[in-house]
């Protein structure tokens, strides 16, 4: 049965129950007594296949069997309470519905209440775009232009106002274009650029589509995710002071080099903080010091594209590692690991290591979790639906490759 929005308005276009199945007899029995189905039920037959639709097996195919078979369900849906709770995190496709929840994130938007994260990771062709310092944005309205090396909300509310558009028009008007080597690559609209979700409603918003979820998938997800080993070690914890000792002992090798003679120290430090960003240098830092092997930057070719192994390996584990503080920003490193990993079960890279274990490490720019009894963080208290349901996908993916799938938590203080 399709959930009821807040205008109690059936939107049937919700549910995909794709990985659920009844193709039981058994299953079927289990559940006869309860719905005062008689021994000698001769409606249908007792497999019930539930797909992107519920398949019945009519056991004479006419048309009064496919009247009764409406009749029996509807009747079931209306007198009968659940017998089985179904999770749901399925896209909506109702058009009057996605223009209640478009409607309802302008609105929050005009009263600076909208709470939005820039997607950090695309992909276009066999090009990965960064929404970081380097790669470059534009921000374009007709002959109106504003350029940006990190897209935030404020930044496009600041280019709406100098062109005179509310928000609800800068939404549809605005194209922003990514550059890479100089290059525009992709031009795009915000709505299709920025994660947000509407609690009331019970939707998320990413990559311009719109999701919708009910307290039985958070229920669902809360015990996928507890089955996963989570490992905190304080060591690895890292920090803008880490991140300046390591600066400044790299600028004592490079303050000679061509590309650096002629510049002051602040303007050489800052060009090495680029080359050296945060997460190269947590992983440099953990080459160095534990005895990890660093393959950051290190691509191989499949096909046309270049792909990265992983981050990190050591002990027969790989590691892709991502340091931030929201969703959009840390889906990146689950896709980056299952993008490793199916490369690796097709056999498709050369000297690739003996792996056992496929670990996702995320550093959090945020405060520290709560911490479970037995002395490691709470996960499930990652205030990020969507990180957390692709979390639940990567640890369905690696368990059918026959790996074992961890994640490491620290944090960035």
């Amino acid at each position: 049965m399709a959930p009821t929005s807040k205008r109690n308005k059936t939107v049937n276009t919700y549910i995909d129950y794709s990985e659920l199945e009844f193709n039981s007899g058994e299953a079927f029995s289990k559940i006869k007594g309860k719905l005062d189905i008689p021994k000698k039920f001769a409606l249908f037959d007792p497999n019930i296949e539930l797909g992107h639709s519920i398949k019945f097996n009519l056991k004479e195919d006419k048309l009064d069997n496919i009247v009764d078979t409406i009749s029996f369900v509807e009747n079931i849906i209306i007198n009968k309470a659940d017998i089985y709770k179904i999770p749901v995190f399925c896209k909506v496709t109702d058009k009057e519905y996605i223009d209640l929840l478009y409607s309802k994130l302008i609105k929050c938007a005009t009263e600076d209440e909208l709470n939005v994260a820039f997607s950090e990771f695309d992909i276009i062709g066999t090009t990965e775009i960064f929404n970081n310092t380097d790669y470059k944005f534009t921000l374009k309205r007709g002959q109106n232009e504003m350029s940006v090396d990190n897209i935030t909300f404020d930044d496009f509310k600041k280019f709406a106002q100098n062109c005179e558009l509310d928000l609800a028009s800068a939404f549809e008007k605005v194209n922003i274009i990514s550059y890479y080597m100089s290059n525009s690559v992709k031009t795009d609209k915000l709505i299709n650029i920025i994660d947000y979700m509407d609690e009331d409603e019970r939707c998320v918003l990413s990559r311009g589509k719109w999701y919708h979820f009910n307290d039985d998938y958070l229920e669902y997800l809360k015990s996928s995710l507890a089955e996963i080993d989570v490992i905190y070690n304080p060591e690895f914890d890292f920090s803008s002071s880490i991140h300046d000792d390591y600066i400044n002992s790299r600028y004592l090798e490079y303050k000679d080099s061509a590309d650096y003679i002629g510049l002051s120290k602040s303007k050489a430090k800052q060009k090495l903080m680029r080359k050296f960003y945060a997460e190269r240098t947590f992983n440099l830092i953990r080459e160095r010091d534990n005895g990890f092997k660093n393959y950051d930057r290190i691509e191989q070719r499949y096909g046309t594209s270049s792909i990265e192994l992983m981050d990190l390996y050591k002990d027969k584990t790989m590691f892709a590692v991502k340091i931030g503080k929201a969703s959009a920003h840390l889906c990146y490193v689950v896709d980056q690991s299952l993008s490793s990993l199916k490369m690796y079960q097709h056999k498709t890279l050369t000297h690739m290591p003996e792996i056992d274990t496929v670990c996702i490490w995320i550093i959090l720019d945020r405060g520290e979790l709560p911490i479970l009894e037995d002395g490691v963080p709470n996960i499930n208290e990652l205030d990020m639906l969507l990180l957390k349901n692709k979390i639940d996908g990567w640890k369905k993916e690696v368990r059918l490759a026959g790996l074992k799938p961890i994640i490491y938590i620290n944090y960035r203080k």
